[in-house]
C-alpha cells in the first residue's frame, strides 16, 4: 500500500516539477473529449499563447489559442475532440508575456492651437 502512494505521489510530483512555475495546464477526459485548463498560481496577470500540436483529433486543434489569465484563477483554454481515439496524441507550448506591447505609445500633445488663429490670413480650399 505504501509503494503505491509513493509511486502516486512520485508521479503527480514530477508533472507539477515539469510545468511551468506560472501556470499549470490540466486536462480533463470526457468520452472522446479532451478539455485543457490553464491555472494562473500567482498573484499577477499572464499573457498566455499555448500552441498543440496534435494527431488524431478535429481540425480546430491546429490552431494557436491567446488567453489572458487572472490572478489565481483557473480557465478551459480549448476542448480536444477525438477522431481516432487509437491513434490521437498531442503535444504542448505554453508561451508566457508578462507584459504586452500594443504598438505605439499614443502622447498627448499640450499644445492647443487655435484654428481659427492659424489659418487666418491663408486660404483654404475644401
Amino acid at each position: 500500500m505504501n509503494k503505491v502512494i509513493l509511486l502516486l505521489f512520485v508521479f503527480f510530483g514530477s508533472t507539477l516539477l515539469a510545468q511551468n512555475e506560472k501556470i499549470i495546464i490540466s486536462e480533463i477526459r470526457m468520452g472522446k473529449k479532451v478539455i485543457l485548463e490553464a491555472e494562473n498560481i500567482t498573484a499577477d496577470t499572464l499573457h498566455i499563447f499555448l500552441i498543440i500540436h496534435a494527431t488524431g483529433y478535429r481540425r480546430s486543434a491546429d490552431r494557436p489559442v491567446p488567453k489572458i489569465l487572472p490572478p489565481f484563477s483557473k480557465e478551459s483554454i480549448i476542448t480536444l475532440i477525438e477522431l481516432d481515439p487509437e491513434h490521437a496524441n498531442y503535444t504542448y507550448e505554453v508561451i508566457i508575456k508578462d507584459e504586452v506591447t500594443h504598438g505605439k505609445d499614443f502622447v498627448d500633445k499640450e499644445d492647443v492651437i487655435d484654428v481659427e488663429n492659424f489659418l487666418k490670413d491663408k486660404i483654404v480650399v475644401f
